[in-house]
């Protein structure tokens, strides 16, 4: 009977003559050595635990990659690896990335030595220009944790929510795509995409669409891109809520809660309505920043940049010096376990806000509460609202800081609801005495020179 021919899976590379066939293949862990990667050296030793007359090749460890310069030809080494292929590497410091970087630029003998040597002198070319050699193969991922977070980190105050927006929205669809391949096309998914899930508002998606645009705007200060992509993009339009502010009947109730309050809670409360100041800059309050020789309460490293100060009322006096009294690590409203501040006790405000009958409500409520308060005071005008707020735009306070409630609204149609009506019967109109708005005022030297 003629035999057939082996197999070729049915070869094996070692010397053994015949496996007993009495033994019994079992599932067991083989002791390796760290480079688990080696064929050959698992390959031998799971033929030695099948038959003992079976030795592992040698039983030792394989040889490591080896890396040698290239004369003459400035960061080219030739590296020769344990399997004993052989690739051309160029070593350079990234200016992107001021990293050190590794990068195969060919197998060898594929890639000839000369070949090599013409790829090397465009690295050099690059690197003297200021350029990352590698810009055709960076992808988005790459150059925004390489390049633009370490940018934001050192100019932008809100860089955690950059991180945190490119993480969550932008890079499961676009971060492994070659920045040079970037698109508007691409930028245009991602935003129907958010857009159809229904799980943003217009204005956070706006937020998005402008990270990417100044992370493709960096890009191209790089060199990296020949132009922005998302040059002439159009921003969803936003419809901002209508802020909301404490009313009168709200303000008693939740002072009634503050009275049973943690002290710390009450305080920080209290400062909040008599400062207008934001949660951030009243948490970091230090001792040293309290003046009472002028009068003001000193912010360092606000919102804008800058250095700022905010007057104190008798008022609020009264509660920084009760804080003073209870200061145990140099900040008005010390932490409990750590050498800091505290953090802001967002669940305690909910609790509070919950027993005093107030919905929706947050930190940020307060400031608003102080602008709508403030306007409604005689002698106040929009303007010193918004200095004492200090925004940078008059446009941001009337926007967004000012509430109107519902009976002052009722109270101003009743008005002018009086004032026609006497003009529909004519008689003499009844004089109502309104406060004049910072365009009013500004118009009325102007109107004392034109004659009827």
């Amino acid at each position: 009977m003629q035999q057939s021919a082996p197999h070729p899976f049915d070869r094996s590379p070692f010397p053994v003559q015949q496996l007993d066939p009495s033994v019994k293949l079992t599932a067991e862990v083989i002791p390796l050595p760290p480079n688990r990667q080696n064929r050959t050296y698992r390959a031998s030793a799971i033929a030695a635990s099948l038959h003992p007359g079976v030795r592992p090749l040698n039983g030792a460890r394989p040889t490591k990659q080896r890396e040698e310069r290239v004369a003459g030809v400035p960061m080219l080494y030739k590296a020769t690896y344990a399997s004993g292929r052989e690739s051309w590497v160029v070593r350079y410091v990234d200016p992107a990335t001021s990293k050190r970087t590794a990068c195969v630029i060919g197998r060898v003998p594929t890639m000839s030595l000369m070949e090599a040597a013409g790829v090397v002198h465009r690295y050099i070319e690059d690197l003297k220009a200021g350029r990352t050699p590698r810009k055709g193969e960076m992808t988005l991922n790459e150059f925004f944790f390489g390049t633009y977070l370490p940018w934001a980190q050192a100019e932008k105050k809100s860089w955690k929510d950059d991180e945190s927006r490119y993480t969550r929205h932008i890079k499961p669809q676009v971060g492994d795509l070659p920045l040079n391949r970037v698109t508007s096309r691409h930028i245009r998914k991602v935003h129907d995409e958010l857009r159809s899930a229904g799980e943003l508002s217009d204005a956070s998606i706006n937020r998005l669409m402008m990270l990417a645009s100044a992370m493709l705007r960096e890009a191209v200060r790089a060199d990296l891109l020949a132009a922005n992509p998302m040059d002439g993009w159009r921003q969803l339009r936003e419809t901002p809520p209508s802020p909301r502010a404490l009313d009168r009947d709200e303000l008693a109730r939740l002072g009634q809660q503050l009275a049973d309050a943690p002290l710390h809670l009450r305080l920080l409360v209290q400062l909040l309505l008599t400062t207008g100041l934001r949660i951030g800059e009243a948490l970091k309050l230090r001792v040293t920043d309290v003046d009472f020789a002028i009068g003001v309460l000193h912010l360092r490293d606000t919102k804008a940049g800058e250095d700022q100060t905010v007057p104190i009322s008798p008022a609020a006096r009264e509660i920084v010096l009760e804080l003073l009294a209870h200061s145990r690590n140099g900040f008005l409203f010390p932490s409990r376990r750590v050498d800091g501040p505290m953090c802001p006790p967002r669940k305690a405000l909910r609790k509070l806000l919950a027993a005093a009958g107030v919905e929706d409500g947050g930190f940020h409520r307060f400031r608003k509460t102080v602008a709508t308060e403030a306007m409604a005071c005689p002698g106040v005008d929009l303007l010193t609202v918004s200095r004492l707020l200090r925004h940078k735009s008059i446009q941001t306070t009337e926007r967004h800081y000012l509430a109107t409630s519902a009976k002052r609204l009722q109270h101003a149609v009743a008005q002018v609801g009086d004032v026609l009506q006497h003009h529909l019967r004519r008689d003499r109109p009844p004089q109502v005495a309104l406060a004049p708005s910072t365009f009013s005022a500004r118009i009325a030297p102007a109107l004392r020179c034109v004659t009827p």
